[in-house]
């Protein structure tokens, strides 16, 4: 959904000494130049112009700009973040190593002399632009693994059923939950009548409407279902 944000820019941003440029907010003019070759302002078109940034920013530190290069930062992590909000607002999960990258660009870009102030007055410009609710730039801790509880077990037992081959005997072991999205172990009957051994049910919730979809298996161990859920 977003953009991630390479980790030797990430470092290199937070070694960047700060200029007057670099340490100004995003006016809304400047945002209506960003924004000028966009042909509209959907998410997709909207994460292209964050990537090109991001892209010249890279660019920038190398070559040994990096006032200007925190500046284009800047712009990448505020267009992100306003997807970001808008997708959480809508409902749409939002995976947590997108968290993480913006989350990292933004504590970077503090790191480097950026005040939250600056960040989110330029939040608050693009909202102007785009006609809606300017992103929170608020610094979102990554939730952990956390046992489902009774409820959400048997909910998400109601949807892993609808995709087995034998829903009448499957044998239901761990189940924890990620963000917006969860890991349910599962030993199920493959259609010669046999157990197929322990796979991973992954599940997704919308936030909106509390309800779980997905349920599709895969052959990963518990863990490492949970280290790879996005």
């Amino acid at each position: 959904m977003v953009i991630r944000i390479a980790v030797a820019l990430v470092a290199l941003l937070a070694s960047a000494p700060l200029a007057a440029q670099a340490g100004a907010a995003i006016a809304v003019e400047e945002w209506r130049e960003v924004l000028s070759g966009v042909p509209n302002e959907d998410d997709d078109s909207v994460l292209k112009v964050a990537t090109r940034y991001s892209n010249e920013s890279t660019v920038l530190i190398n070559s040994g700009n990096r006032p200007e290069a925190i500046h284009k930062s800047m712009i990448a992590l505020v267009l992100t973040r306003q997807i970001h909000d808008r997708k959480e607002r809508e409902g749409s999960p939002v995976g947590r190593r997108d968290v993480d990258s913006i989350n990292g660009l933004q504590t970077a870009l503090v790191g480097a002399g950026l005040s939250q102030t600056t960040i989110r007055q330029s939040a608050v410009n693009l909202g102007t632009i785009l006609g809606e609710k300017p992103a929170t730039m608020v610094i979102k801790v990554r939730q952990g693994p956390r046992p489902a509880t009774a409820a959400e077990r048997a909910a998400m037992i109601a949807v892993i059923k609808k995709n087995l081959i034998d829903p009448t005997s499957p044998l239901f072991g761990r189940a924890d939950v990620v963000g917006n999205q969860a890991c349910f172990t599962v030993n199920s009957k493959n259609r010669f009548g046999g157990y197929t051994g322990n796979q991973e049910a992954v599940l997704y919730l919308n936030p909106k409407t509390k309800t779980w979809s997905g349920g599709g298996m895969i052959n990963y161990p518990h863990g490492v279902c949970l280290d790879t859920t996005d």
